[in-house]
Parts: structure tokens; sequence; C-alpha cells
């Protein structure tokens, strides 16, 4: 099969009802599930606009199954079987489809600009490289594998350390990106104000306007 591009974008999305718990103090079940689509629109807005990186999300969820293929993008589906796993069957997939590096993303980082994933891309060099943008609490926000299995997927906590830990043991080019727009993922009630502030024009901004 061709591909339009040698780079993927994978962006791991659970079962709704079990997203965006942080919030149940706030917001209904139904809303979280809206916030999560939301959010998950904003960033699939972006990257389809770049054009040297293919886009496929790795879910269980019916629902947003059909959500993505309505905004025109690959699913991979996996079997409800945690964010690792689930990741690995989409990095197999990639593989497979003769990918030569993939980037993770998660669907909660609604202020995530084109700029961000085409400096990533830019920053990748050799054939064994990983770039990681960590989170605000340590974990990884952006993670991009060259091959797509050059490392381990050490997801969970902080797992930033982790991955740059890994990433040295294999002796493999190493470069972290940091960026304002990728460390403010959505995990709590107070992240929301970043987006009313910084957000406008995003999906999720006039999510949040609904709420008032």
């Amino acid at each position: 099969m061709k591909m339009s591009s040698k780079s993927r974008l994978i962006v791991p999305v659970k079962n709704l009802e079990e997203s965006k718990t942080s919030f149940s103090d706030v917001l209904s079940s139904g809303q979280r599930q809206d916030l999560t689509l939301s959010m998950l629109e904003d960033v699939l807005r972006v990257a389809k606009r770049i054009e040297k990186i293919d886009t496929a999300v790795v879910t269980p969820d019916e629902k947003v199954k059909n959500f993505v293929k309505d905004q025109s993008v690959e699913v991979i589906s996996e079997p409800g079987v945690g964010l690792i796993r689930a990741l690995e069957i989409a990095l197999g997939d990639s593989v497979d489809s003769s990918y030569e590096e993939v980037l993770i993303l998660p669907g909660d980082v609604p202020l995530l600009k084109g700029e961000d994933i085409e400096d990533i891309l830019d920053l990748a060099v050799g054939e064994r490289c990983v770039v990681i943008t960590p989170s605000k609490e340590n974990g990884t926000n952006a993670l991009l594998l060259r091959p797509p299995n050059v490392i381990d997927l050490h997801y969970g906590g902080e797992s930033f350390p982790e991955h740059v830990k890994e990433a040295r043991e294999r002796e493999v080019n190493l470069r972290i990106y940091r960026s304002d727009n990728l460390e403010r993922d959505i995990d709590d009630p107070p992240d929301l104000i970043k987006v009313e502030t910084l957000g406008k024009g995003t999906r999720t901004h006039s999510f949040i306007n609904t709420l008032k």
C-alpha cells in the first residue's frame, strides 16, 4: 500500500465513559465525553494541516471511532487493553504499514499548534531517534520514535525520565522538545482556565463557553 507520508501521528483515546474522571465533581458524564471529543477534534484539526504526517486514532470506543471517521481520520481498533498495550498495537500496525517513524500525542492538548508537530519532526535526526516533550507533571506528552519500535514505552506517572533513560540506554539520538502548548494537557478543572484564556478559536474553547 502506497503511503502519502513516512511519518504517522498516533493519538490514543480511552473509552469515553472512563475519560476525564477528575472532572466528575464539576461535569456530568455527558459533558466529560463532550470535553474529550472537543479536545480530540482540536488535535486532529491541527494534525490534518501537516501534509508530511498521516494521523490515526487508536481506541476501543465505538463513539470515538465514529467521531474520528467523520473527521476523515484513520482508526486503529483495540480491545480496551490499556494505554501501553493499545499503543503497542498501533506501533505494530505502523511497522506493518512501512512507517519510518511515529509521533504519539495525547488527545487532551487543545492548545497544540502546527508548529509543534513540525518542530518535533524537524528535530528527529538519524536512523535511530527519539524526541520527547514532557508534561507539566513530568509525564510524556509527545514521543517521536524512529523507527516505531526503537524503545519500549513507559507511560504512567512520571514517564518522562523513564523514556529519557530508556533512550540513553539504547544509545539512540535523543532530543527534548519543550512547548507550553504541549505541556498544557487538560487534566483538572483549573486547566480549563488556560484554554479559556489562550484557546480562542478552538472547539474546546467553544465547549467551555457552553458551561457558563
